[in-house]
């Protein structure tokens, strides 16, 4: 048998909505200054309201060791997209202590890692075998 479906609007790319297929669901690792900046923009980011505000974006987690930026990350980011698209009409952003989590979620297309200096190759070779696009922000050291 088969009857009439329902297919919202924002499920084709229609209202304004960018349709799922066209956009890249991310994770971020690292929400200080630098992942924070990017995540939902800063004086210095190129980005306007950082990658959160991009229609073509969706992030749905950040991770940071810091509980005070995690959760202040998460907030601003469920936040956004509540106060854009409506309550209940997003998927919500998750929040880990543990990079690995965020790698281990097969719902993330690619993940931004701006971690302390000691932790970019760790994060960025188990984001590559995980099979995630990345962009890796390590600031200027001295190793």
């Amino acid at each position: 048998m088969a009857g009439p479906s329902i297919i919202p609007a924002s499920a084709l790319g229609k209202g304004g909505a960018v349709a799922p297929s066209e956009r890249i669901t991310m994770g971020f690792i690292g929400v200080g200054t630098q992942g924070g900046g990017h995540l939902l923009g800063g004086a210095w980011t190129y980005l306007t309201g950082g990658y959160a505000a991009r229609k073509d974006v969706q992030v749905l987690a950040v991770c940071d060791v810091w509980r005070d930026r995690r959760e202040s990350a998460q907030q601003r980011v469920n936040r956004h997209y509540a106060e854009t698209y409506g309550k209940g009409n997003y998927r919500s952003c998750e929040a880990y202590v543990d990079f690995r989590n965020v790698l281990d979620r097969p719902d993330i297309d690619a993940v931004l890692i701006a971690t302390g200096p000691n932790w970019h190759a760790t994060a960025a070779m188990n984001a590559a075998k995980a099979g995630k696009d990345m962009y890796c922000e390590k600031p200027c050291t001295k190793n």
